[in-house]
């Protein structure tokens, strides 16, 4: 379980689906000039524009990620096991989506 809770919550980023997902997002508007609000704003602009499929599917990510996070004696890990082998295809679709993104709006390096 402390593998599977590590591939999802690396020790160095507490907060791993804010990286992937909405941190690259947030971190355009800092760059270009403009307040990017709250992370819900920014998570509600980032369904709007189809990076991600609802607000509501990334709480249930966070909560899910919570629950690896805590769930010491592995009790749940056959309905978390279950729940991200049915999330993954549209996890990484959300990625993709949020990577091509990114790659539109950020000025080519040199």
């Amino acid at each position: 379980m402390d593998g599977l809770g590590n591939q999802i919550s690396p020790s160095n980023d507490s907060n791993y689906l804010e990286s992937l997902l909405i941190r690259p997002y947030r971190q355009s508007h800092l760059e270009n000039g403009l307040d990017p609000g709250t992370l819900l704003d920014v998570a509600n602009r980032a369904e709007k524009r189809g990076l991600v499929h609802s607000v509501d599917w990334l709480r249930d990510l966070k909560e899910t990620r919570n629950q690896i996070a805590h769930d010491y004696s592995g009790e749940r890990l056959t309905e978390v096991l279950s729940y991200c082998i049915t999330e993954l295809s549209q996890l990484l679709e959300a990625c993709t989506r949020t990577s091509s993104y990114g790659k539109k709006i950020q000025p080519e390096e040199s």
